[in-house]
């Protein structure tokens, strides 16, 4: 027996033909691209294991429920039917300071004669000229009120943050990062630009609409030209005393 026969295991018998060639070994295929959402992926960051083996694997996370939601809306700011009535109190107050000047308007305007020549025909350049004196005037009286809406605003709301409106329905204006209380200027910003949008018609309507579609802070446009933010306030809280205050 032949040294080698003995080192081979009980029961070993050598093939009595030569085994046939296999070939090429076959390259190994990249995996394909990508992974369903959700599949196992490899650790961000992690490095290789023992020998070179791959890094390993945990679960993607899933994706947020509503991921595109809007937020929901504070309930410390303001509803809207408070600020609608504040703001019509408001309205009242004022207009009863203006409304002395619309009547002598169109009491002027209605008393004037038609105008005539002295043929007895119509007028039509002294009827255009009538037209636009009642314009002219209608515009000045509402520059007029469109300054004492700014002061009656920027003075009450720079001192306390609140109107007359806003005291009865129990709310405040506060700025908009850290609910502080207003200072002067951006008392004045509010103010002004409420008066000035509360000039144009269609501005005007728009700018206290806002508010009613706007989220997550409820602004009116002087709202966010100001940065501010119309919130409740809670019982036993009180008026919270503004820049003003004290001078």
């Amino acid at each position: 027996m032949s040294q080698d026969s003995k080192d081979d295991p009980p029961g070993f018998a050598p093939p009595s033909e030569p085994l046939p060639d296999p070939g090429p070994a076959a390259e190994p295929q990249p995996p394909p691209y990508g992974r369903p959402y959700g599949t196992p992926g490899p650790v961000p960051g992690s490095s290789p294991g023992a020998h070179g083996a791959p890094p390993p694997y945990q679960p993607y996370p899933q994706a947020p429920p509503y991921l595109h939601a809007p937020p929901p809306a504070d309930p410390t700011l303001a509803e809207w039917w408070q600020r609608l009535v504040a703001r019509i109190v408001d309205t009242v107050i004022i207009g009863l300071v203006v409304l002395p000047l619309w009547i002598w308007l169109y009491v002027w305007y209605f008393g004037l004669p038609y105008p005539e020549t002295a043929a007895g025909e119509p007028d039509l350049e002294a009827a255009l000229r009538q037209e636009l004196a009642f314009f002219g005037l209608s515009l000045l009286i509402g520059l007029v009120q469109a300054v004492i809406t700014f002061f009656y605003d920027w003075l009450q709301q720079g001192r306390s943050g609140q109107t007359v409106g806003k005291r009865v329905m129990k709310t405040r204006v506060v700025a908009l990062p850290d609910r502080a209380p207003l200072t002067g200027g951006t008392a004045a910003k509010r103010a002004g630009a409420y008066a000035v949008a509360g000039q144009i018609p269609v501005l005007g309507l728009l700018d206290v609409l806002w508010h009613l579609w706007d989220r997550p802070h409820r602004q009116c446009l002087h709202d966010k030209f100001a940065g501010t933010v119309v919130v409740k306030i809670t019982p036993g809280q009180g008026a919270v005393p503004g820049p003003w205050d004290g001078r």
